[in-house]
């Protein structure tokens, strides 16, 4: 069984949604770059020749990004081309 909750997200400063609306479109942003190098890619098995391929390719582009959210992009985008598999 699934199930599905909605939650409010409450804000005590405007610029605290700013800020998170900011960090899930470098996210999204990040996962697009990633998930077309792993779409060129004919074989990819565990997440090292898509790491060692994009890794710092994204973080070139965006220099502020956290190095564990490239690292969860990139295991993600391996997640969701195994699911389609």
């Amino acid at each position: 069984m699934v199930k599905t909750y909605n939650a409010k997200i409450m804000f005590e400063k405007p610029e605290d949604k700013v800020i998170l609306s900011q960090s899930l479109s470098l996210a999204n942003e990040a996962f697009n770059i990633v998930s077309s190098e792993r779409f060129k890619m004919t074989k990819c098995n565990g997440s090292k020749p898509l790491h060692e391929r994009t890794y710092y390719k994204v973080k070139k582009l965006f220099p502020n990004i956290p190095s564990q959210y490239i690292i969860k992009v990139i295991k993600d985008v391996i997640a969701k081309y195994e699911t389609i598999r």
